[in-house]
C-alpha cells in the first residue's frame, strides 16, 4: 500500500519521483509530486516506480495534480490501493485528454497486475482506514485543545513573571531610595549629635546663670514681702483711723441710682480685698474718705458675678429699686451722721407700701374670716346680665359664698391698683415678652397663612416681642383655638421654669396674629405709675369681660402671685371657654388687682379695626403676612404723623 494523502511526505520542489521507505520506519507509501513544477494533468515524469521489495520497476507513472490526488485519497479514507487510484485517474484523464487515455490504460493494467487485490477488498480496507483516521483526527483535536490550554497557561504565567520582574525592579528602586535616606539620616544624626553636644554645654551655662538670677530674685521677693507687709499694716492702720471718724448706714433691699459720672475706679492700694459680698463692699466704702455711696448687686440680677459699685457724690441718695438682691450703703464723717440719717429716712419715704393680697374663699369654703368670695361673676353670652358671688352668714361660725344672693358680708375683693404717691418709686419699664406658636399647623381659613409663617415673618424683621428687653417662643399644644386653656397654662409654666421673667418689671404674652408695639407699651406703663413691687394685671378692652388674650400684661410681682397660688385655680375653676377668661377668673380669684387701660388693645372681636391709631399698643387679629404687614405699616405712619404734629406744637 502506498500513502497518497500525507501532506508532510513532499519531495523537493523539482522531484518527479515516487518513493517508498525501505527500512520499514514509515509503514506507508507516498506518491509525492511537486506543486510548484506541475500545474496541469498528464505531464510526463521519469519512469521510476518502486515495487514492494524496493526494486525499480522501470514503469512510467504519469503525474497528476496534488489537489486531485489529495481529494481522491481523503474521499476514500486516506489509504487506497494504487489500482483504484489509477482507475479513477484513467477515467479523469480520458475525459480531460482523450489522447492520453491509451497510456493511462497501460499503466493501470500494469498496476493491477502488481497489486492483485480486488476493488471490493480495497474499499473495505479503505473504510476501516477511514474509521481509524476519524479516531486519530478526534485525538488530534483533543491534543490541540490541550495544547491551547497549555499555551494560555504559559501566556498567563509569562504575564505573572513580567509583573514579578516589574515589582522586583520597583523594589530595587525603593531599596536604593531607602539606602539614600538612611545615609541622609546618618548624616543628620551626626549633625544633631554635634549640635546637642554644644546645646548641653550652653544649657549648663544658662542653668548656672538662672540659679544666680533666681537667688537674686528671691532676695528681692523677700524684701518686697517685707515692704508689702509693712504697707498693709500702714493701710490697715490708716483705714482704721479713717473708719474711726466715719459712719455708714445700710439700706438692704434698695438700689441707689447715683450719677454714673461719680463712679470710683480706685481699687484697694495694697490689700487684696475681694468685693464679691455686701460686707466687703460696705467695708471698702467705709474705709475710704472719697466713697459716699456703695451699691452691691447680687449675681441673680447681673446674670454673672456680683458687682460692687462705689461712688463719690454729694447728691442725696436716690433709690431706683426696692428689691431683694440689692444692698446699698451711704457713708460720711461721724459729724455728718445726722445728715446721713435724714437721707436714710428720705430714701425709705420713697418706698411704696404694697399690701398683701386678700385671700378670699372659694365656693363651698367658709368666708367668715375673709368676708369675700374668690369665684368670678357669671354672665350671659353678651356679658350684659351678670350674677355675683357674695359671702352670706349661716350662723355665728360659718358663712359661704352664694351666686346671686344678697350682699351679705361682701363679694369680690379685687379692685383698681392704686397709683404711686408723689416721690415714690414706680414700677420700671423692662419687658419680658413671649408668644405661643403652633409652628407646624396649617391655616384655619383659606385667606390665612399658617401661624408659624406669620411668626417667622415678624421674627425675621425683629418686630413684636423681639423689641422687648428679653423674649422667648413657646411651642403650643394642639388643643385648638377655642378650648385652648391647657396650651396656654402650659406656656405660663414654661415661662416660670425659664426664670428670666424675674429680672424684668413686666411679663407680656402676645398672640402671633397681634401687631404689638413694645415702645408704646412703655409709654403706657409710665402713665400707670404702679408703685414698684405692685401686684397687678391689665384690663385691656371695654369689650365683655374686659380682658382679651391677644395681649396679656402682668407685673413681675403679680405673676409671682399667680405662680404661688395657681394650684387653687386648677382646683376650683373649670376649663370651659377660652384661656383669657380662665386666666382672668384665676387672677381675680387669687386677689390680684387690675389696671384699667382700654386703649391698650385694638381688637376686631371688640368691633375695633383701626391700625391708624397712634396710641394703642396691640392690634388684633391679622392672620396673614400681608395683613400683618399692612397693619404694621399703618401704625408706623400714624406714629410718625403724631410725632410730627407734637414737634410742630412744641415749636409753636
Amino acid at each position: 500500500m502506498r500513502c497518497l494523502c500525507r501532506e508532510d511526505c513532499r519531495p523537493p520542489a523539482d522531484s518527479y519521483r515516487a518513493r517508498t521507505t525501505r527500512n520499514g520506519a514509515d509503514a506507508t507509501s507516498a506518491l509525492e509530486v511537486s506543486l510548484e513544477s506541475q500545474d496541469h494533468l498528464g505531464q510526463e515524469a521519469p519512469d521510476v516506480v518502486y515495487s514492494r521489495d524496493g526494486e525499480e520497476s522501470g514503469t512510467y507513472i504519469p503525474h497528476y495534480p496534488r489537489g486531485l490526488q489529495l481529494t481522491m485519497c481523503r474521499a476514500l479514507g486516506g489509504f487506497v490501493s494504487i489500482v483504484p487510484l489509477f482507475a479513477i485517474a484513467y477515467l479523469f484523464v480520458s475525459t480531460v485528454d482523450p489522447s492520453r487515455a491509451t497510456a493511462a490504460q497501460s499503466h493501470l493494467e500494469v498496476i493491477r497486475a502488481s497489486e492483485g487485490d480486488s476493488s471490493d477488498t480495497v474499499l473495505a480496507k479503505a473504510e476501516k482506514n477511514k474509521e481509524r483516521a476519524d479516531g486519530l483526527e478526534a485525538k488530534a483535536e483533543d491534543l490541540l485543545a490541550k495544547s491551547k490550554q497549555k499555551s494560555d497557561a504559559a501566556t498567563s504565567l509569562q504575564a505573572q513573571i513580567d509583573d514579578a520582574r516589574k515589582v522586583e525592579k520597583e523594589q530595587e528602586e525603593l531599596m536604593k531610595d531607602l539606602k539614600k535616606q538612611l545615609r541622609d539620616a546618618e548624616a543628620l544624626a551626626k549633625s544633631k549629635k554635634k549640635w546637642a553636644s554644644s546645646a548641653v554645654h550652653d544649657v549648663d551655662k544658662l542653668s548656672k546663670e538662672a540659679d544666680r538670677v533666681h537667688e537674686a530674685a528671691q532676695a528681692y521677693i523677700d524684701n518686697a514681702t517685707e515692704f508689702l507687709d509693712a504697707a498693709k499694716d500702714l493701710e490697715s492702720s490708716a483705714r482704721a483711723e479713717i473708719a474711726a471718724v466715719r459712719a455708714c448706714y445700710d439700706l438692704p433691699g434698695i438700689k441707689l441710682g447715683p450719677d454714673r459720672a461719680s463712679l470710683l475706679q480706685k481699687p484697694p492700694i495694697a490689700m487684696d480685698m475681694s468685693l464679691n459680698s455686701f460686707e466687703t463692699c460696705r467695708s471698702w466704702c467705709l474705709d475710704h474718705r472719697s466713697c459716699t455711696q456703695a451699691v452691691f448687686t447680687d449675681s441673680y440680677w447681673t446674670g454673672g458675678n456680683s458687682t460692687c459699685e462705689l461712688f463719690s457724690t454729694s447728691d442725696e441718695p436716690n433709690p431706683t429699686s426696692f428689691l431683694d438682691g440689692y444692698n446699698s450703703t451711704i457713708c460720711g464723717s461721724q459729724s455728718d451722721s445726722d445728715n446721713l440719717v435724714s437721707a436714710l429716712k428720705k430714701v425709705y419715704a420713697k418706698k411704696p407700701w404694697i399690701p398683701e393680697p386678700t385671700k378670699c374663699a372659694w365656693a363651698g369654703e367658709n368666708c367668715m374670716e375673709s368676708k369675700c368670695c374668690a369665684d368670678n361673676k357669671v354672665c350671659d353670652w353678651q356679658w350684659s346680665n351678670c350674677q355675683y358671688y357674695t359671702c352670706n352668714k349661716q350662723d355665728d361660725f360659718f358663712a359661704h359664698c352664694m351666686l346671686g344672693g344678697p350682699a351679705g358680708l361682701g363679694g369680690s375683693a379685687v379692685s383698681e391698683a392704686p397709683k404711686a404717691k408723689d416721690g415714690q418709686v414706680t414700677q420700671g419699664t423692662s419687658l419680658f415678652c413671649f408668644s405661643v406658636v403652633m409652628w407646624n399647623e396649617g391655616p384655619t381659613m383659606q385667606t390665612m397663612d399658617p401661624e408659624g409663617m406669620v411668626a417667622d415673618h415678624w421674627k425675621t424683621n425683629k418686630h413684636s416681642i423681639l423689641e422687648c428687653e428679653d423674649y422667648m417662643f413657646v411651642d403650643g399644644l394642639p388643643t385648638g383655638s377655642v378650648h385652648n386653656i391647657d396650651s396656654f397654662t402650659h406656656a405660663w409654666t414654661v415661662v416660670r421654669d425659664d426664670g428670666r421673667w424675674k429680672k424684668h418689671d413686666w411679663t407680656i404674652k402676645v398672640d402671633v396674629d397681634t401687631v404689638f408695639l413694645p415702645e408704646r407699651l412703655r409709654w403706657h406703663i409710665q402713665q400707670w405709675a404702679l408703685p414698684q413691687g405692685g401686684r397687678a394685671y391689665v384690663r385691656n378692652t371695654a369689650f365683655k369681660f374686659h380682658f382679651l388674650g391677644a395681649i396679656e400684661v402682668l407685673s413681675r410681682e403679680g405673676l409671682q402671685l399667680y405662680y404661688d397660688r395657681s394650684w387653687e385655680c386648677d382646683k376650683h375653676i373649670g376649663k370651659q371657654g377660652g384661656e383669657d377668661y380662665w386666666l382672668l377668673s384665676c387672677l381675680e380669684g387669687i386677689g390680684l388687682n387690675y389696671i384699667t387701660d382700654y386703649a391698650l388693645l385694638n381688637d376686631k372681636y371688640a368691633g375695633h379695626e383701626n391700625c391708624n391709631n397712634d396710641w394703642s399698643v396691640a392690634f388684633h387679629f391679622y392672620k396673614s403676612v400681608r395683613d400683618w404687614d399692612a397693619c404694621y405699616a399703618q401704625t408706623q405712619a400714624a406714629g410718625a404723623a403724631a410725632a410730627a404734629a407734637q414737634a410742630a406744637t412744641a415749636a409753636a
